[in-house]
């Protein structure tokens, strides 16, 4: 029968201390709703959300009311802008982000005009791309006159750019440099919270290290704040996705949310990643993550890392049932070739420490036997299966001389030089997924 059917600990003590039988036992079952925000184990995690259901005006949600009362009525400003003039003139592309944004603000702040503005950044710089755009019918500023955004490709990357009117004189209201893009997308521009300026959501690619094979989507949420006389981000940072965004009103109160489908499983540069979905929801003040549901993780490598989380914040309990978890759960697949046997050994040398953690040395000695018995020499056909029983082995023979957790770690970072791949094989799953230091794996 296999030993992966059966809780460790009771199992260990069966075949090792009692001789008996084995019992079987029924795998540890997840709770269905956890603390926000702790991303874990294919659970639904809730925020505070405004109240669903929204067209009648007594059940609107909160934000929502103090938004509505909130709204300006926008006076036109009829002598914002400078009046056109034929002589305006746009010099040769300059070179940088700042430099062209300066020289388009001269330009019309002349006299010249949205059309020969964009016949020229389209024919003579050429850093208007078929997918750019050029918007001039959106009044970000809510003074009664529309501004103007650009999506541009320049060497810098992607560049969005924001110009509005003020005293007859064009001025940059914001800009954004996608380093990593040719094109910047504009996702929603209009009111998505019943606030007094409308919303520019927009977005371009964003690669990790400058590495191409990590990147992702890096989205804001801009707005005109008056008092502060300038753009600020809804967001309080960039909002970094697989997928592009989706702008709706998920629960029908006048307010739209920020869906983010999580689809993409990852790759041999993330790692596995997982899927599910994400709700960002206005508070009143700023967008906010408010629902993420996950979907229940399909490799033992999620479940293990979920784990070593709470391991590393000191929640035992549950590092201990999920570690459980990640070795008899049969239906968990494998995402790197022959990791089976190193993944195993390594849960064993974590419930060691877990258990010894918690002061229950019994519990602590069965699985230690167990990690020294089946994984005290290499399996066949690779390399090094054994790094987690040497690692064990040197805390378990410090820790039982004065039941010392620190002496035990002292020793098994000095066991560490002798095998590398304790760190080695557990830093192979991406850049997206947990990386660790030596420290980490013994770290009391």
């Amino acid at each position: 029968m296999n030993i992966r059917r059966f809780f460790i600990p009771l199992l260990f003590a069966s075949l090792i201390m009692l001789g008996a039988c084995r019992q079987e036992i029924i795998a540890p079952v997840a709770p269905s709703l956890v603390p926000f925000p702790t991303p874990t184990i294919g659970y639904v995690l809730q925020g505070v959300m405004p109240t669903p259901n929204a067209l009648a005006p007594d059940v609107i949600a909160p934000a929502t009311v103090v938004a509505l009362a909130n709204r300006g009525t926008p006076t036109p400003a009829r002598d914002a802008c400078p009046p056109q003039s034929s002589l305006a003139q746009l010099q040769d592309l300059p070179r940088g982000s700042n430099a062209i944004a300066n020289e388009i603000t001269r330009f019309l702040s002349a006299g010249g005009s949205v059309e020969r503005l964009q016949t020229a950044l389209r024919d003579r710089w050429r850093i208007l791309p078929q997918d750019g755009f050029l918007r001039d019918d959106i009044d970000i500023t809510s003074e009664g006159t529309p501004d103007i955004m650009l999506g541009l490709s320049i060497e810098d990357g992607g560049f969005f750019l924001a110009l509005g009117c003020q005293d007859r004189a064009y001025r940059v209201l914001h800009q954004v440099v996608f380093q990593q893009t040719n094109t910047p997308q504009l996702l929603f521009a209009d009111d998505m919270n019943v606030a007094r300026a409308p919303e520019i959501v927009v977005t371009g690619r964003f690669c990790q290290n400058n590495d191409r094979n990590l990147c992702q989507y890096q989205t804001y949420i801009l707005t005109w704040d008056n008092d502060l006389g300038r753009m600020v981000n809804l967001l309080n940072t960039p909002l970094l996705t697989d997928q592009l965004p989706e702008i709706v009103d998920v629960d029908n109160d006048l307010v739209d949310e920020i869906l983010i489908k999580l689809d993409y499983i990852g790759d041999i540069n993330t790692g596995p990643l997982r899927t599910g979905r994400q709700i960002y929801d206005w508070n009143g003040t700023l967008y906010v993550l408010s629902i993420m549901e996950l979907d229940p993780p399909r490799y033992q490598i999620q479940v293990i890392q979920e784990a070593d989380r709470n391991f590393l914040a000191n929640r035992m309990g549950s590092a201990i049932e999920l570690y459980q978890l990640a070795y008899i759960d049969e239906e968990l697949r494998i995402w790197l070739r022959n990791e089976k046997p190193i993944l195993q050994g390594y849960i064993l040398y974590r419930l060691m420490l877990a258990w010894a953690s918690q002061g229950n040395t019994g519990e602590a000695a069965i699985v230690f036997e167990r990690l020294r018995t089946d994984f005290g020499t290499s399996t066949e056909g690779l390399a090094d299966t054994a790094p987690f029983a040497v690692l064990g082995q040197a805390f378990w023979e410090a820790y039982t001389l004065n039941n010392s957790l620190s002496d035990g770690c002292e020793t098994v970072l000095q066991a560490m030089a002798n095998v590398p791949l304790a760190l080695t094989w557990m830093n192979r799953y991406g850049a997206r997924n947990l990386k660790y230091v030596a420290r980490d794996m013994c770290p009391f």
